[in-house]
């Protein structure tokens, strides 16, 4: 459980109208100190009827932007009676404009302790702010809960300490300038990303991206990310399960990069070595299934016509039966068998007719066998 201060802490002063001038004083805020005299307010029904304008003595005027500042400058003391733990989890407080968050991280199996331990964290704060002239607002007090897929492992260096950084970009920040010799640079910029605490200035803007020092580097993370997307491709097509650890590794080093890189050039090779073979195995396949086709419906149409012919023949006259065989061979028949998509075979057979002048038979039969194409999937 969390120790509180028991009783709660006292008021920070008997007026606190008097403690926020006295606080804006102290950051040249004084210009704005009319806000809290001359003033008077008053509440009106929904009938249109308004009560007795009363001067306000306490805060600011409803509405007013200046609301949050003073809210931000009253409420200072407030984050002194927050712990900085709860059952071994980090606490951090967050304000901003009039709103106010406790963050916790911690496993969802104390999830219980921590949420006793904040309302008696909460309770604390609400008779600090009741004795300083505020109140925390019930109706829009609530506690959301965010899991994650797995718990937090222990890291096997020494962690670094905690800092005290806030969520929101008006949080105070602070401006250094670091000189580290070039065979430190690659882990101290490493440790410094696993905070995501620091955001960096180009204190080179007008020179060219091709000309700066790490840009070969660069290109190559580049390069082995393309890789590993080329690599997840060909797994999510294959349909193959891919574990997810929900853990984020760590920046490894240059030795270990380069040891990457060669094992993932290698593995592209093969993955492309296998996909060109699969890929022309298939092709084949296909020109094979495609060719039974043809042999199979050809066959089919000449055994109808011999039959035909054999019985148009016991039919016909000796002397007609020599006109005819005078005729075919005088005549030159050619033929052509293949296989065309369905959507095109209208387009195929008008193109046909025009370039024979019309003197062409054309005779189609559907494939029932479903061919798929290795290039077009």
């Amino acid at each position: 459980m969390v120790k509180v201060r028991n009783p709660a802490p006292p008021p920070i002063s008997d007026d606190t109208r008097d403690l926020i001038i006295q606080r804006r004083q102290a950051i040249a805020a004084d210009d704005k100190e009319s806000y809290l005299t001359g003033h008077k307010q008053c509440v009106q029904v929904p009938g249109g009827e308004r009560s007795t304008l009363l001067p306000i003595n306490i805060g600011i005027f409803q509405g007013s932007c200046l609301g949050p500042m003073l809210y931000n400058i009253a409420s200072i003391g407030a984050a002194c009676y927050v712990p900085s733990e709860v059952n071994g989890s980090l606490v951090r407080m967050a304000r901003y404009a009039d709103d106010t968050q406790l963050v916790v991280s911690g496993p969802k199996e104390r999830l219980p302790e921590i949420q006793t331990a904040l309302e008696g964290v909460l309770d604390t704060l609400a008779t600090y702010f009741l004795q300083n002239g505020m109140k925390i607002n019930a109706a829009k007090t609530e506690m959301m809960v965010a899991g994650g897929r797995s718990a937090l492992q222990a890291a096997e260096r020494d962690p670094l300490p905690a800092m005290d950084w806030g969520l929101f970009k008006s949080e105070h920040m602070e401006l250094y300038q670091l000189f580290l010799q070039t065979e430190a640079v690659y882990n101290c910029v490493s440790e410094l990303g696993e905070l995501g605490a620091v955001q960096f200035r180009d204190l080179n803007p007008n020179v060219n991206a091709f000309q700066r020092k790490f840009v070969n580097e660069v290109r190559r993370c580049d390069e082995m990310e393309r890789k590993l997307k080329y690599f997840e491709r060909e797994i999510n097509k294959d349909e193959i399960p891919m574990l997810d650890t929900g853990e984020s590794p760590e920046a490894p080093q240059p030795r270990e990069m380069i040891d990457l890189e060669a094992s993932f050039e290698k593995l592209e090779n093969e993955l492309k070595e296998v996909n060109g073979n699969s890929e022309t195995l298939k092709k084949n396949y296909l020109e094979l299934t495609e060719l039974k086709h043809i042999l199979l419906k050809a066959q089919h149409f000449f055994d109808e016509k011999e039959t035909q012919h054999v019985q148009e023949g016991i039919q016909q006259s000796l002397v007609a039966n020599d006109e005819v065989g005078r005729q075919g061979a005088s005549g030159q028949l050619n033929f052509v068998a293949g296989v065309i998509k369905r959507e095109r075979v209208h387009a195929f057979e008008l193109m046909l007719w025009r370039a024979c002048r019309g003197n062409v038979f054309l005779r189609q039969a559907e494939i029932e066998e479903p061919l798929e194409d290795p290039v077009s999937m």
